[in-house]
């Protein structure tokens, strides 16, 4: 997972971008703004009290109570209540991880400065193990440092569950008095950040909400639109879409999605192909077989051309297709070539074995065509209906 370090303050570019109000892009996203599932809740983030460095007292509980108000506002999480959180740092963490003298008691009601600060010095472990109990999904921890009149404010954000840092952001400011209004772009990181972590739970809601008829289908594309927005390299929202859009037989919004989707396989095949098994779609097969129910042959086989190159899964029904492409071309030779490496990889496939002596036959390759037509009859797979056997063994007698 990331861990990657970002001076907000330069970061106009992305204050600019969630400037928007976050609730709204997220109306049916989860963590839930609005839930379409009763089994699931909104993620859960426990915010520890900040390590503070500087001359300035309270900043250790100030800052993370800009947070949770900020978090809280937009929604798309649930807040654990800062009193519960304290009550459960004192239960589990300051007793046996610090040396406290003079300290109150547990049961109290209200907590001093002094005790926030003693809260801020708990180790990583012990903020999981904290956050565990509380149920969090995610816990947020940082510190404040003071160099000069610099204020500089980092802060962690830990998935519970993984064990792991996944995020670390820093903003830095010369008056204490701006520290509220530069925390406040930590926000929209943080939401982005749990966004990608959570893609796919996300978009199996978004496509869930609306097969039960729970949200619309513009609705339900909204949101996996937008999940794509946060995670521009990841497949998974933009596979789910293309899934629905199949289903709904919205064509031309399908084609445009899997040019999409083509574009960034490169940066990881495997991962990508995983995706599209999982899901059920393959954008170079719906991308080709588009071409090809319109009489483009030429683009079909550029697709299963690129899909060859970019992945080594689906080589056989690639080759194959690019065969039957070139075949409508009138390209024999490359129909020939092609469905050669079809059949060399999958040798049981009765159409690649068909085409292939279809092809042969066109090029008065008479032996090798007699060969490919009975190699065909040999991989029906006891399937006969539907498939040309009559023709076959026809042109099998005239070639003997």
């Amino acid at each position: 997972m990331k861990l990657c370090k970002t001076i907000l303050s330069l970061s106009s570019l992305l204050v600019f971008f969630f400037s928007i109000n976050l609730a709204s892009l997220f109306p049916y996203i989860h963590f839930h703004n609005v839930s379409y599932s009763s089994s699931v809740n909104k993620k859960k983030i426990v915010i520890f009290p900040f390590k503070n460095n500087t001359n300035f007292p309270n900043l250790q509980g100030s800052i993370p109570d800009v947070l949770r108000g900020e978090l809280f506002r937009d929604g798309v999480f649930e807040i654990v209540d800062k009193k519960r959180t304290f009550k459960e740092i004192w239960r589990l963490g300051i007793s046996n991880s610090i040396k406290i003298d003079n300290v109150p008691a547990i049961n109290k009601e209200n907590f001093t400065n002094q005790d926030v600060d003693l809260f801020s010095q708990l180790d990583k472990t012990t903020v999981e193990r904290i956050s565990s109990v509380l149920e969090g999904d995610y816990a947020i921890k940082g510190v404040v440092n003071q160099f000069g009149s610099l204020l500089r404010v980092e802060l962690y954000l830990e998935d519970v569950h993984a064990d792991e840092t996944i995020d670390s952001l820093s903003t830095e400011v010369t008056n204490v008095e701006d520290i509220p209004n530069a925390i406040k772009h930590f926000v929209p990181t943080i939401i982005a950040d749990c966004v990608q972590e959570n893609i796919e739970e996300i978009s199996d809601e978004a496509v869930s909400g609306y097969r039960e008829g729970i949200i619309t289908f513009e609705k339900a594309e909204t949101s996996l639109k937008e999940v794509a927005l946060f995670a521009p390299g990841s497949i998974y929202a933009k596979a789910v879409l293309l899934a629905l859009y199949i289903e709904q037989g919205y064509m031309d919004e399908a084609v445009g999605r899997c040019k999409a989707i083509i574009e960034i396989i490169n940066e990881n095949p495997p991962e990508s192909m995983d995706v599209f098994m999982r899901v059920g779609v393959d954008p170079f097969a719906v991308l080709g077989d588009f071409y090809e129910e319109n009489g483009k042959f030429r683009k079909a086989a550029d697709v299963y051309n690129n899909a060859i190159r970019i992945t080594p899964f689906n080589k056989p029904v690639y080759y194959k297709k690019l065969g039957a492409s070139l075949l409508k071309l009138g390209d024999n030779v490359g129909a020939i070539d092609a469905l050669q490496k079809s059949v060399e990889l999958n040798k049981m496939d009765f159409d690649a074995h068909y085409m292939l002596a279809t092809a042969f036959d066109l090029e008065n390759m008479a032996p090798k065509a007699l060969y490919e037509y009975k190699q065909s009859l040999k991989h029906t797979g006891g399937i006969t209906k539907g498939l040309p056997i009559k023709e076959i063994k026809e042109r099998i007698r005239e070639l003997e």
